[in-house]
């Protein structure tokens, strides 16, 4: 493929491949939450998919974070900002 016909950019490819992939990963966590016995599951795999799961909420959050703060830029709303106490 030369320049010539590349595929034009598309800002939302990213996004869209994102969210196809979201239901994926509902669907293993309820799989793997369905074919487990909790009282059998090692301290050690339980710190593991913590830590990981506390990544993918942390992560979670700051991209609803950023999506809210565009939309709000994009709908001309202005953040409020706490009042400085000084």
């Amino acid at each position: 493929m030369s320049v010539k016909n590349m595929p034009e950019y598309d800002p939302d490819a990213k996004i869209h491949s994102l969210a196809l992939t979201v239901p994926s990963w509902v669907d293993a966590i309820e799989h793997a939450w369905d074919a487990t016995n909790f009282n059998e599951v090692s301290d050690s795999a339980y710190r593991g998919l913590e830590k990981e799961l506390a990544l993918l909420t942390s992560t979670i959050g700051a991209m609803l974070a950023t999506i809210t703060e565009k939309r709000d830029e994009r709908e001309g709303k202005q953040q409020v900002r706490p009042k400085s106490s000084f």
